[in-house]
């Protein structure tokens, strides 16, 4: 009896260590990410024509002109933030012209779809871990407009 009775109490604690895990995974995975997005113009001119536009602080300018792009400034058009949980899916309107779809995979990963006047730009993921996300395209006149997005901690 006093075997059995031991079987039956080991059975049960393994059973509850193994929901245990079991819930903490899921919870790990269904985990809310915070983002912040930043709508950017770049361009060789010295000031925006726009006076609601500021420049980027130092911090981004100097990661910005380490990228392979050829632009003296950036000035920020718009800032959003917004929070996720997984599998949540976010329309985010930067501006009259530029609106970005914000996917928490739930992997660790994200998914920014970028559209550009209505119509589909690029489509990427990204895992959480690079920190700073950067998706774009040409605005023409010798200038263009990038989303820089970074999870908030």
């Amino acid at each position: 009896m006093t075997k059995q009775l031991s079987s039956i109490t080991g059975k049960l604690l393994l059973g509850l260590v193994f929901l245990a895990f079991v819930t903490s995974a899921v919870a790990i995975h269904a985990k809310e990410v915070k983002l912040e997005m930043l709508l950017i113009w770049g361009t060789n001119d010295d000031k925006s024509p726009d006076p609601n536009h500021k420049p980027i602080d130092a911090e981004l300018a100097k990661k910005m002109k380490s990228t392979p792009f050829k632009w003296k400034n950036y000035f920020e058009v718009n800032r959003q933030s917004v929070s996720l949980n997984t599998n949540a899916l976010q329309k985010v309107v930067m501006s009259k012209h530029c609106t970005v779809e914000v996917t928490n995979l739930g992997d660790g990963r994200i998914e920014l779809g970028l559209i550009g006047k209505g119509k589909p730009v690029r489509k990427e993921k990204y895992p959480l871990s690079n920190g700073i996300f950067v998706i774009g395209g040409d605005a023409g006149n010798d200038t263009s407009w990038f989303v820089v997005v970074k999870e908030v901690k």
